[in-house]
């Protein structure tokens, strides 16, 4: 595994499993700095690489192109080649310039701030509106694979988000 895929791998560990809501910084060479919830703020040192440039990046702000977008979900696919299709229309996703998601469902509304660098792609943590659903409702499922998610892939009018540890693929399409 090269470095820069180790790198990613340790901030995909810590978005999937930590309480972590913004990558303050990245410098490939040293540092990342985690923003916690519960108020405090860890810094974690990778070791210096010679190979590696020592100009810091830094995610440049509202530019990304998932950034002020609206998708409608059309199924997810799953390792075991299984299919969720949901109701057409039912499940729209809007990514915020201001890095908040909101989303409708076959029931109740789903609202989450959400961490975008390049293709990495963390949700979470994910609340909802509390209306009564009547009859079968895939929104359980919608809401816990949006929280799964580890990337993200834009292709045209497609977008493609990665499940964690490859388990399956949430397919949107442009609203």
């Amino acid at each position: 595994m090269d470095k820069n895929k180790f790198y990613i791998a340790i901030i995909v560990f810590i978005v999937v499993f930590g309480s972590v809501f913004a990558i303050k910084t990245f410098t490939p060479k040293s540092t990342i700095t985690v923003i916690d919830p519960e108020q405090s703020s860890e810094e974690i040192v990778a070791p210096p690489s010679e190979d590696t440039d020592p100009t810091p990046v830094t995610p440049s702000e509202n530019t990304h192109p998932l950034l002020g977008t609206e998708w409608s979900w059309v199924k997810t696919t799953y390792m075991n080649g299984a299919d969720t299709v949901p109701v057409a229309g039912k499940f729209v996703i809007k990514f915020g310039n201001d890095k908040m998601l909101n989303s409708t469902t076959d029931c109740n509304s789903l609202f989450s701030k959400f961490i975008v660098d390049d293709e990495i792609l963390s949700i979470g943590p994910i609340g909802a509106t509390k209306m009564a659903c009547s009859g079968e409702t895939l929104e359980a499922k919608y809401t816990q694979e949006l929280g799964r998610a580890t990337s993200h892939v834009i292709k045209g009018d497609e977008l493609r988000i990665n499940l964690y540890k490859d388990t399956g693929t949430m397919i949107f399409v442009r609203h």
